[in-house]
């Protein structure tokens, strides 16, 4: 199974996908088994990325930044966004730049988004959406507080959890302890369960939007997803080669452009989250987007329990079940993996065997 690469090793991957290309399409099988030399693990990245190539025209054929246009300039320090001043930025993806801001007597997060995704929604369908999305109320979703359009155009706030991301635990620790690992996920499934319940779906879950305040879990950005839940716009993100989430951990209905998503997306999700804790990386580890998503679409679901021999089985059985390729075989809502990886822990005095070990 492809894993972590160096830079070195990336460099040689691509190569000889290029060389294989390169080939008559009859000649590349052979060639690439000659140019491999018996190595393995070269064999089954380039294989990849060949697969990646091959996926239909609309999944990733694009890149999904590029698609947007060029990027904004950023905002510095004392500029106005809405009622808030910014303080510095503290993120920046392909579709939005967050940043530190301050409103009143309080620090907020504002993201704002891409131009080009801002064409893209339409700005009537954002603030109504979003409005509908800011009457989430749980202890494990982060708020939204408000949004508006500025001469920069759209954004929206949330509180600012100074504690950081599970993407940085990760960074600094590597895998989690089981218990902890499970904890975190279960308080996250129960926020994705509140928000499915008023048919909100988040469709980018990964650790980055886990946000920690001590040991308290808040799903953020949630809102945004029902920004995106209605047929034309499903349409035009497709046309337009833009892909809405994060393809390590992104599920191949997602993937492949599925018009109706529902919650069992974001299980699938979740379930890539809680591999990473468990194992120290994602379930499809890749040096592409567009090889992460053939992985999604084709390679075997993944047990974290060969990578961890330790792990119980039922813990393991539940993390694959959320990682089904089919959504018909995964969890039916988030509530039912949350109870499942409490009942994996409750068995058979598995709980009490971790702590001890943890010891």
């Amino acid at each position: 199974m492809p894993g972590k690469l160096t830079p070195e090793r990336r460099l040689e991957i691509e190569r000889l996908f290029e060389a294989v290309l390169d080939r008559p399409a009859d000649e590349r099988a052979a060639f690439l088994v000659a140019a491999c030399g018996g190595d393995a693990g070269l064999h089954a990245e380039v294989a990849l990325l060949l697969e990646a190539h091959a996926v239909p025209e609309g999944i990733l054929e694009r890149d999904p930044v590029a698609a947007l246009g060029p990027p904004p300039r950023g905002l510095v320090a004392g500029e106005a966004v809405g009622p808030y001043t910014i303080v510095g930025e503290i993120g920046r993806g392909g579709m939005a730049v967050v940043y530190l801001a301050q409103g009143g007597d309080r620090q907020v997060a504002v993201k704002l988004l891409h131009p080009g995704l801002t064409a893209l929604l339409g700005r009537e369908r954002f603030r109504r959406e979003i409005r509908l999305a800011a009457r989430l109320r749980h202890p494990g979703i982060l708020p939204l507080l408000d949004a508006g359009e500025g001469d920069r155009g759209l954004w929206y706030s949330m509180p600012y959890i100074a504690g950081g991301t599970l993407r940085g635990r990760l960074r600094a620790e590597g895998r989690l302890p089981p218990l902890e690992a499970v904890r975190l996920a279960v308080a996250a499934a129960t926020a994705l369960e509140h928000a499915h319940r008023h048919g909100v779906i988040h469709r980018d879950i990964k650790p980055e939007n886990l946000l920690l305040d001590g040991p308290v879990l808040q799903v953020g950005d949630f809102g945004i997803g029902r920004v995106f839940d209605t047929a034309d716009l499903e349409d035009t993100l497709t046309r337009t080669g833009v892909l809405i989430g994060t393809p390590a951990y992104m599920s191949p209905e997602q993937a492949t452009g599925e018009r109706k998503l529902d919650g069992r997306t974001d299980v699938y999700g979740l379930g890539c989250v809680l591999y990473e804790m468990l194992v120290g990386e994602p379930p499809y580890p890749a040096p592409s987007p567009q090889a992460a998503i053939a992985r999604h679409l084709k390679d075997p679901v993944p047990s974290p329990r060969r990578a961890v021999p330790e792990l119980p089985a039922a813990l393991d059985a539940a993390v694959c079940r959320a990682l089904a390729k089919a959504r018909e075989q995964r969890f039916t809502t988030a509530a039912a993996f949350a109870g499942a990886l409490t009942a994996a822990l409750d068995s058979g005095g598995t709980r009490s065997w971790w702590r001890l070990r943890s010891r």
